[in-house]
């Protein structure tokens, strides 16, 4: 495949590049921007400890991006005509930043290629969604259902929940098993002990948790700022549907040269160019949607993270490459994208894992620990990676709150910890009180 990099369409956002001579004239941080640096600092160090050699590798490894754009969306969200601000960035944290590999600050462990395999054949055979069959707003978790890993119905339970996302992703029980119980407990079927990884089951009436799914458990699990979704109060609660505008700008805006099968060569997607799309996409959410809201949970920890789950989960593993690359060609497959580039069609519910494509290592899955790192890195390169805050009830009248408790929070217990200690209130947060419940999602 070849990819057209030298041209930058003016309608949407550009590549942004890691400029050294202009870094060493960047801002001193502030106090919160200092600790949100010495706990990325730490969670890197940690890993480096375990590993001395990975300092050597992260001073040698080249870095560098660039891109195009171009396509079109929703009309309430598209993305053409939108011009992204400048990232607020922290020089010295943003070197940590662009060199981590695709498994974080640390390779993964060595190629298995018995152990990463993951089956597209028999069983786990692709087959779209039946009519009752639900889907949401997850990709990765659309994928799992279309090929068995998951219930096929779209309604899975907790015990399917953790054995199907480590086979197909090597997702660790301590990041799988709370976000089930959540789901279960505050958007499911506590008495089924149910989740939908979309809309409504049917047949079932809770009040308590309205059996909303995670399509419609906004602010509390779904979020506003995602890649390729729209914020709910912009789209009348369909925070599900795939915008391809927003799709295309990070497809062709956010790819990194020399991250391809072999390291150094063609182009992929990194956690530092997503760490950055989020910056991009919840600048978007507050200059457009008057009821944006980072809560604590779903906003400071879900809604980035998300964006580092792509990479941890999508990228296809190699010997060549053990650590992982997410090029182009599998983004748009785990993502329901057929078509060129700017010409993409979204296919609703058709989310498929590549053929001969292989997760990351059994030995180094994505756990609390890995996604603490990934979230302060982040957050220290670019401090508004990391938002706790809302509108006021009209647009760019964003205030934002000290995430730095929130990330303590989770470095302690994970997706289990009490974040509802931290959520403002109603009062000063609007789009608390948005609460969208719709229709189950059919494809």
């Amino acid at each position: 495949m070849s990819i057209e990099v030298k041209h930058k369409d003016p309608l949407l956002c550009s590549p942004v590049k890691f400029d050294q001579s202009r870094s060493s004239q960047a801002k001193p941080p502030t106090t919160t921007s200092n600790m949100k640096y010495s706990l990325a600092l730490a969670a890197f160090l940690s890993y480096a400890t375990a590993y001395p050699s990975v300092l050597e590798d992260l001073v040698a490894r080249d870095r560098g991006s660039s891109g195009s754009s171009g396509s079109s969306g929703s009309s309430k969200c598209a993305w053409n005509n939108y011009k992204c601000p400048p990232v607020k960035t922290v020089a010295a944290a943003a070197v940590i930043s662009a060199k981590r590999t695709n498994c974080g600050p640390l390779p993964c462990a060595p190629f298995n290629a018995t152990d990463q395999y993951v089956s597209t054949t028999g069983k786990y055979a692709y087959k779209p969604p039946g009519k009752s069959d639900i889907r949401g707003p997850c990709p990765g978790l659309n994928a799992a259902a279309n090929h068995g890993y998951l219930s096929r119905t779209g309604v899975t339970t907790q015990a399917e929940t953790i054995a199907g996302l480590f086979a197909a992703y090597a997702m660790s029980p301590d990041v799988s098993e709370p976000l089930a119980i959540i789901a279960i407990n505050q958007f499911g079927d506590p008495v089924g002990q149910r989740w939908s990884i979309g809309g409504p089951i049917r047949g079932v009436v809770n009040p308590v948790t309205q059996n909303s799914g995670i399509s419609y458990s906004h602010n509390n699990y779904e979020s506003d700022g995602s890649q390729t979704r729209c914020d709910a109060p912009v789209t009348n609660g369909d925070a599900h549907s795939l915008v391809v505008s927003r799709f295309a700008d990070t497809y062709i805006n956010r790819l990194v040269k020399g991250r391809g099968a072999v390291p150094g060569t063609g182009y992929g997607y990194t956690l530092d160019s997503f760490a950055k799309d989020y910056v991009f996409k919840s600048d978007w959410s507050i200059s457009h949607n008057p009821l944006y809201v980072s809560a604590p949970f779903a906003g400071t920890i879900v809604a980035p993270v998300a964006y580092q789950f792509i990479i941890n989960f999508m990228s296809n593993h190699s010997e060549a490459n053990p650590s992982g690359w997410l090029s182009p060609e599998v983004y748009k497959s785990f993502f329901a994208i057929s078509g060129n580039y700017p010409n993409f069609k979204w296919n609703p519910g058709q989310e498929r894992i590549p053929d001969n494509w292989y997760r990351r290592s059994s030995l180094t899955p994505y756990d609390n620990p890995a996604a603490f790192s990934d979230l302060s890195i982040a957050g220290a390169a670019y401090p508004d990676s990391l938002r706790l805050g809302c509108n006021n009830g009209k647009v760019n009248t964003y205030v934002a709150g000290d995430p730095t408790p929130v990330l303590a929070e989770f470095q302690t217990l994970g997706f289990a910890g009490n974040f509802k200690q931290f959520a403002p209130g109603n009062q000063q947060c609007p789009g608390n009180a948005y609460n969208p419940i719709g229709p189950t999602q059919n494809y």
